[in-house]
Parts: structure tokens; sequence; C-alpha cells
């Protein structure tokens, strides 16, 4: 580890403590190994040169909050740096890097893809922000919850009823339990787009709008860029943002350049269609292991009205249509209904939340069977995204509420949620 990389770790540090996001930007330059910053994890021991993915200095040292297993990122959310947290989150989804909570979520949702042999919830995970080649790589280890080790399944796999041998990967855990249609669509998404290794090159970019067939941008790029930094570069939409797609098929941010060219040309040209968030009903489709060894289903459903209102609602049972979160036993068959308004802010929307309330036609259950109302008081905000059309990623959440009876995973980081219906009068 060369002491130049250490000093710029210090310095980075620093800047995240003192909330400084001018600081950060100069020191992420173009010359500077932003990725590399950015994938540092705070490790159970510090002051160790030889492991280059982790963090050199003491966090404490610095003043900030953290666990194991954060990055720079995490530990400007988990200390309350808000400039600093915004920064690095421009730069993170541009770079590819996902946050610990998001990485998480997306692996939680992937195993229970799998546990469900579900291709299309596969689709939804490996199209999220968290990239295919960070998901698809992970292993099955010795020890679990250990959110420093990036290689390593965090969750224990035998609580999504997995049979496992060490060293599975996910589409070695798919194929091992039989599941079909999963394990094809593992091995669909492991295929590379393209194969080459090719060294770093300047390259012309033209960037045509694949509806209208008009050019959107021409930009000067290097072949080491990802799609994410070739977006930022490109001059934002009045509303909506930009999806680079190939062949029809949707590219996530974390793609590089080098992915996407022939090694005889210096010009890429690529397609993007324009993404708009609007009005409509969407839901959650994530699963997690439910309290006890059971597994509690149920869906988490956003209402979006032209308006501007929005709803949130918790609906949670043991056969609902929909894997959701989380659900305690003495909640199960519940509605929990939040209102909020939205707003339009590219690449998503920013929701924000007034009082919740139980549905008046639902019933809680206590564990003596007794019945009685619960009325929860929510507020906060939720960031979103758009993933890619029809699907909204959560990106920040500052929800809160006043009992502690919702699921602390409940629309968390990382939730996805697609577009089910959209109203008559809209179409």
């Amino acid at each position: 580890m060369s002491a130049a990389r250490i000093t710029l770790e210090a310095a980075l540090l620093k800047a995240i403590s003192d909330d400084d996001s001018e600081g950060i930007r100069r020191l992420l330059v173009p010359d500077a190994p932003v990725a590399n910053l950015l994938r540092l994890r705070v490790k159970p021991t510090f002051s160790d040169a030889g492991d280059e993915s982790a963090f050199f200095h003491s966090i404490a040292s610095f003043g900030l909050t953290f666990r194991l297993g954060d990055s720079a990122l995490d530990l400007a959310q988990r200390s309350g740096c808000a400039e600093a947290s915004r920064l690095l989150r421009e730069v993170a989804h541009a770079e590819g890097v996902v946050s610990q909570e998001s990485r998480i979520t997306a692996e939680a949702a992937l195993l229970a893809a799998i546990a469900a042999d579900d291709d299309s919830a596969l689709g939804v995970v490996l199209c999220g922000s968290v990239l295919p080649s960070y998901l698809l790589k992970i292993q099955v280890k010795s020890t679990f919850n250990d959110a420093s080790d990036d290689s390593a399944f965090f969750h224990p796999i035998a609580s999504y009823g997995l049979r496992f041998e060490l060293g599975d990967t996910p589409e070695q855990l798919s194929e091992r339990n039989g599941k079909a249609k999963a394990t094809a669509a593992l091995r669909l998404h492991s295929a590379p787009i393209n194969s080459k290794m090719l060294s770093p090159k300047s390259i012309n970019v033209v960037v045509r709008n694949s509806v209208a067939g008009n050019v959107v941008a021409e930009i000067s790029a290097d072949t080491s860029w990802t799609l994410g930094m070739l977006q930022d570069a490109m001059e934002r939409p009045a509303v909506g943002c930009w999806r680079f797609i190939l062949d029809s098929s949707p590219l996530t941010p974390g793609v590089q350049l080098t992915d996407l060219c022939q090694e005889d040309t210096d010009t890429l040209q690529l397609g993007v269609i324009l993404d708009q968030v609007v009005p409509g009903t969407y839901r959650a489709v994530s699963l997690s292991p439910g309290y006890g060894g059971r597994r509690h289903r149920g869906c988490i459903s956003l209402g979006l009205q032209e308006d501007g209102v929005l709803t949130l609602e918790l609906h949670t049972t043991e056969d609902g249509p929909l894997p959701c979160a989380n659900i305690p036993p003495e909640l199960i068959d519940v509605k929990f209904k939040f209102t909020g308004a939205w707003t339009s802010e590219p690449p998503g929307i920013v929701a924000t939340f007034g009082n919740g309330q139980k549905d008046e036609n639902a019933r809680a259950w206590g564990r003596r069977g007794q019945g009685h109302d619960i009325q929860i008081e929510m507020n906060g905000t939720l960031k979103m995204i758009l993933v890619q059309g029809g699907k909204l990623e959560v990106v920040e959440s500052t929800k809160k509420a006043v009992r502690h009876i919702l699921p602390q995973n409940f629309c968390s980081v990382g939730t996805v949620l697609l577009l089910q219906t959209v109203p008559s009068d809209a179409t």
C-alpha cells in the first residue's frame, strides 16, 4: 500500500467527518483511484498495509460512526453527513459502487428468488443498482453475517431452505437445489457482453435516441469509463433520465465502455431511451426469512397519483401473492396505510410521508389471540431512482415510525418496486 494511497484515504475521511462535499470533490479528480476508494471497507483491524480492500486508518479517530463492512458512503450516511452523502452517492452511482445496505438487500432478494425458482424476480435483482458481476461471484463461506467480506454471502443460506456446500456461488446453489429456471437465468446473466479484454483508449461515443433516432450526445470518452460516468457527461433531460440499452436490453450504470467496444474501431454507437416516472401503482418484490423460522409473505404497494398525492401500504399475510419483508406473527393479515406527497427529482422521485394508520378493515392479532387496533405515525422521506422503465429503487430512506412495529427493512435502501398498473386516463 503506497503512502499516497494512505494520505488520500485520510483526506477523504477528514472531508466526510467535516461534511465537506467540495473537499471530497477536489479529492476525486480523474486520475485518482475513485472506485478503489469507494470500495474500501471497515474491517476488524486497521493499520494493515497489506490489505488494499480495508481502511488503513482508525475510523473512530475521525469521529465517525461505523459498523464492520461500511464503505465511505456508508460512513457518511451513518454519521449524518448529508452533503458528503449526497456527493458520494452520485459518484458511487457513476462508478457502479453501492452501499453496504444495498448489497445486503440485493443478496437477500437474490437468495429468495433462487429459493422460489423465480427467474423474473432474478431479472429484477440483476438489473438493479448492484452489479451482476458482484452478485454472481459471492460464495458460501464458513462464516456469515460478516459485512466486511464482499466475497462471501452475508445471509445464512440454510434460512432460505437451500442445500449448500462451502464455495458455492449463486449458480451452483441454484443447480444443487434443482432450481431449473433460476439456474438458466443465472447462466444467462453470467455470460459477459464481450469477452475480449481491451486496453483503455480514447473513443468517440455517439448516443442516439432509440425511439426518435436523433443524436442525443457525441462525447470523447475513455474505454475505462462506466455508463454512469458517460451519463453524467451528457446533458440531463428536462424530465426523466436517459437509460442505455443494447439490443433492446437495459444496461446497468456500472458497465464499462470497454465491454461494449470492438477492438478495431474508435467509435462506439449506443442507444438510449427516455425513462420517466409515471403515476400508477408500484409493488415491491423482495423476500426475507420470517420470524421463528417461518416465511411470511405480503407486499409493499406504492401509489403515485398525478396530482402529487402518494399512498404507501404494507399488507402482510402468510399466503400473500407477493413476497415482502420480515413480519412478526402478531402482525399477520394487517394492512398499514401511509399518506404523503411525491415530486419528480431526476433521475427519480422524492416521497414525503405524513401520518399512517392501520386499514379500518384489518385486525391485528396478538399472541394470545386477542384483536386490537394499531395506529402508527410515520414521517420522513424516501428517495427513489429509476432503475429502468417501470422500476423504482430506494436509494435513501429517512423514514421513522413512532411505534417500532414495522419491520426494519420495510422500504429500506435497495428495495425495488415494479410498476403494476397505470391510471386509465394516463394511457
